[in-house]
């Protein structure tokens, strides 16, 4: 027998064509489409392959000591001296803290308006009292769920001097900001309101606003106006959940804060002391009341979709909650929502994201963000990463407690088929599921807050602590709708983290009205009964149901064919669902090109460490590898993989990779994920090759392992106080000292005030008793001057001579009254004393021989005392 040995250029040259003879071939089927789809995955896939093991060396770095051995002497080093705070979370000896005194104001009446954000607080005191108080509603307020530290300046600010809406937010008169920004008028959604603590209410998305200012209004209607969750849902690792009624959900009340709605009083007895151990929280909940639901549980390898999946009847829907005689909130609102959605046949834009005014050179990113959490952006950063990762674990792991049917759709389908991962460059995540699961989700679970398991029970070491993440279901209100319409609405519902608005898109595949792709009309010109119905019906409904096709509103249209069916796989180390399939629907959204470019968005995927690194990275080592090796620094500015780069790295060496992992950014992806992407790399062989018992073998055998479902990175509130060294005591004494300096304020200002009010009250007495003082004078006067009118009369009448004897007492009218003006003395003015003097006159001529009589000295007033 003859060997013959081929050269491996000719060897490559022989696949290559056997490869494009086989697919020429296979397009040549046209009418037998059906077998000719199936293989057309295989040539693609297998191309793949092909690529990487004759253009790419496998250098089996996972079984290579010498690699292991530099890769260790690279660990001691970098961990070693804790010089990078990032790495503490691949650390062996990192322990987390999970353990938090129990402030000192709590069972007191002096309590501030704010404390620290701090989901083990949180998290700590809700575990304990729903194992406390099984199927009781909770209270809730978002300031216990996100940081909303940014407002507490604002709180604290006496009533005073805390600025109002136009203040803070009007930026109608900013041209240059707003750069053509549509800005909404600021009394439409902002509401002065000084006796509400922060001052001011926001009611509605704000439209176009600086990257600050979303920041603040988001926070500011989570504080004022959003409403509560209708449930929090608490997560275990594979043991069902905990679904918690949510306390007057509709009502949003500081009061209801773990500040000041008791919780902790109530359980403080309970307690070893004055803390709380939110790990220890968790595990005492799971080991006494352990969740009710764990039968519905999804945990089937093979999940066989059928066609009644993608088509609700939704007037079908209506009648029967209209018939019902006792409905759920959930039923309520989810009938609310049906209702206007059929009513209505252009639905508004239902998603708000954060949108930012067209001055900011990051405007697009904002768009990634939900409005009501935004905390800024985090596109390219390291806390981007920790909760895309955060965002797809616990969303597939939400929907597989919850029995929901779902996958991973579009971008990150195709970066799951690299390395189970995400790229690195994506700032959401894509998900897809049938319309009837769609349904259930709004129906059962819109408007809820899954919280994270902290704990990872039944698996591994209870010490090993999961994460604290917080994410909010929101399902559209207009899911009735299958066409694409507007366009404003593609997005069915989005489950979004609640610390930075970034979220998981998830869009509903349905039967439609849309015209199907040409691609699919074999399914009909094959099958003469399906043709002669087609014909009949002359409607593209009819005929989508014919071709068993579906799309969402964005119009990706799917067969059950390529969907059907689901296998249980790893995504990022958590267990969730892919059509198997995944390959034609790869290809018809990203071609042959999606499965073979190794350089895409300004990163290089390395096969022998299976992670995509930055150009920069890649190319500053095969340029200048001496000054890479010493100093292991990147310059910031882009690079572009040339061709001849290109060649260099593929021809990279284990040298080369052992240099490699000394910087920094690729030791700590590589240390985080090699172990699952190897398990991937090695499932993908057996799907690839159609070894399903091979598949399902490894698929038992990581779904029983002790790190199933464990996260690759850190939790990203641990992450931070990590890294920016914070420790809940000092945050409480910062707090307290910042509100108590308020309170001193405060107190200053009101005896200021006080003192104020009680010379205001002095001055306003004075003048008080003046006016009486006036008044009284004035009534002393009208009342002399009626005594002098009468003495006047009376004068008129009856006018005696007085005689010479001066002891003779007065008998006259006259000599009487002038004897009571004296007696009483009381004034009188100047021309009364001119008319009695007047009337004397008279009376003295009748006795000429005599001289006149004087009025006697007491009744006689000189000008001055006149004047008085």
């Amino acid at each position: 027998m003859v060997v013959v040995t081929l050269k491996k250029t000719t060897r490559i040259a022989v696949l290559c064509l056997t490869a494009i003879v086989a697919y020429s071939m296979l397009l040549a089927l046209n009418p037998m489409k059906s077998l000719a789809q199936r293989y057309h995955k295989l040539v693609y896939l297998n191309l793949r392959i092909l690529y990487f093991k004759y253009m790419s060396a496998d250098l089996k770095l996972d079984t290579s000591s010498s690699f292991q051995l530099t890769l260790d002497e690279v660990s001691t080093e970098k961990l070693g001296d804790n010089t990078s705070p990032d790495n503490f979370f691949i650390n062996p000896n990192y322990i987390p803290e999970t353990t938090l005194p129990i402030p000192s104001y709590y069972g007191t009446d002096d309590k501030p308006l704010i404390q620290p954000f701090d989901p083990r607080f949180t998290l700590a005191a809700y575990y304990h009292w729903i194992r406390a108080n099984p199927d009781k509603p909770v209270p809730f307020h978002w300031s216990d769920w996100v940081d909303l530290k940014d407002l507490n300046k604002y709180i604290l600010l006496p009533e005073k001097v805390k600025p109002n809406c136009t203040e803070v937010y009007d930026i109608s008169k900013q041209k240059k900001v707003l750069k053509g920004s549509v800005a909404r008028p600021v009394e439409q959604y902002c509401h002065d309101d000084p006796q509400f603590p922060l001052g001011w209410r926001i009611s509605q998305f704000p439209h176009a606003q600086t990257r600050e200012n979303m920041r603040m209004l988001g926070k500011s209607f989570l504080y004022s106006g959003f409403p509560s969750p209708t449930k929090l849902i608490f997560l275990t690792n594979d043991a069902g959940s905990y679904v918690v009624d949510v306390e007057d959900h509709e009502n949003n009340n500081y009061r209801n804060s773990v500040l000041f709605n008791g919780m902790v009083e109530d359980i403080a007895t309970e307690l070893d002391g004055r803390s709380f151990d939110v790990l220890k929280a968790y595990n005492q909940l799971v080991e006494s009341r352990p969740p009710t639901n764990a039968d519905g549980v999804m945990r089937d390898s093979v999940i066989h979709l059928d066609q009644d999946m993608f088509h609700v009847d939704a007037n079908e829907v209506i009648d029967e909650l209209q018939r019902m005689d006792h409905k759920s909130v959930m039923d309520k609102k989810y009938l609310e929502c049906l209702l206007d959605s059929t009513g209505t046949s252009t639905p508004v834009k239902y998603f708000d994201e954060a949108k930012l005014v067209n001055s900011g050179t990051s405007k697009i990113f904002g768009e990634h963000h939900d409005w009501r959490f935004f905390d800024g952006l985090t596109i390219n950063s390291d806390r981007q990463v920790l909760v895309l990762h955060r965002l797809i674990k616990n969303y597939l792991q939400f929907c597989k407690t919850h029995g929901l049917v779902t996958w991973i759709a579009h971008g990150s389908l195709l970066s799951w088929y690299w390395n189970g991962m995400a790229f690195p460059w994506d700032a959401d995540t894509d998900a897809q599921m049938p319309i009837r699961d769609l349904h259930r989700l709004g129906r059962e679970f819109n408007q809820t807050l899954v919280v994270e398991n902290v704990g990872v029970d039944g698996v591994g070491d209870e010490t090993s602590f999961n994460g604290m993440g917080s994410f909010f279901v929101d399902v559209g209100s207009s899911i009735t709708h299958r066409e694409r319409g507007n366009g404003m609405n593609n997005i069915d519902a989005r489950f979004i983290d609640v610390s930075t608005g970034l979220y998981v898109d998830i869009t509903g595949l349905a039967l439609s009205n849309e015209t199907a792709p040409s691609r699919y009309d074999y399914k009909i010109n094959l099958d003469k009964e399906k043709k002669k119905l087609s014909t009949q019906s002359k409607l593209t409904f009819v005929d989508n149901a014919l071709k068993q096709v579906y799309n969402c509103r964005n119009r990706h249209f799917s067969s059950l064919q390529e969907l059907s069916p689901l296998i249980v796989l790893g995504v990022q180390n958590q267990l969730g669902y892919v059509p198997l399939n995944f390959g034609l629907l790869l290809d018809q959204e990203y071609k042959v090109k999606g499965f073979l470019q190794t350089n895409f968005q300004d990163y290089y995927y390395l096969r022998n460490l299976r992670i995509w690194v930055n150009n920069k990275i890649v190319t500053e080592y095969v340029k200048n590898k001496g000054k890479f090796i010493e100093d292991n620094s990147v310059k910031k500015e882009k690079r572009v993989v040339s061709e001849d780069d290109a060649k260099m790295i593929e021809k990279l060496n284990l040298d080369d990779h052992k240099n490699l992992i000394k910087h920094e950014w690729i030791f700590r992806e590589y240390v985080l994920t090699r172990e699952f992407t190897a398990f991937h790399e090695e499932q993908m062989k057996h799907l690839l090759r159609n070894r399903m018992e091979q598949y399902i073998e490894g698929v038992n055998h990581f779904s029983n392992s002790n790190t199933v479902n464990h996260p690759l990175w850190a939790d990203t509130f641990m992450h931070h106080i990590h890294v920016d060294k914070i420790r809940y005591e000092e945050e409480v004494d910062k707090l307290l000292e910042l509100s108590n300096a308020y309170k001193d304020e405060v107190k200053k200002e009101e005896m200021e005030a006080q003192k104020e009010s009680e010379r205001a009250k002095e001055k306003e007495e004075a003048e008080k008793k003046k006016q009486e003082e006036e008044a009284a004078k004035q009534n002393q006067e009208a009342e002399a001057g009626d005594t002098n009118d009468d003495a006047k009369d009376d004068a008129k009448e009856e006018l005696v001579p007085i005689s010479d004897d001066s002891d003779v007492t007065p008998d006259t009218p006259a000599d009487e009254a002038r004897a009571e003006v004296s007696q009483d003395e009381v004034p009188i003015d100047g021309a009364l004393k001119e008319e009695v003097q007047a009337e004397q006159a008279p009376a003295a001529q009748d006795v000429p021989n005599e001289a006149p009589q004087e009025p006697p000295q007491e009744a006689h007033y000189n000008e001055q005392e006149v004047s008085n």
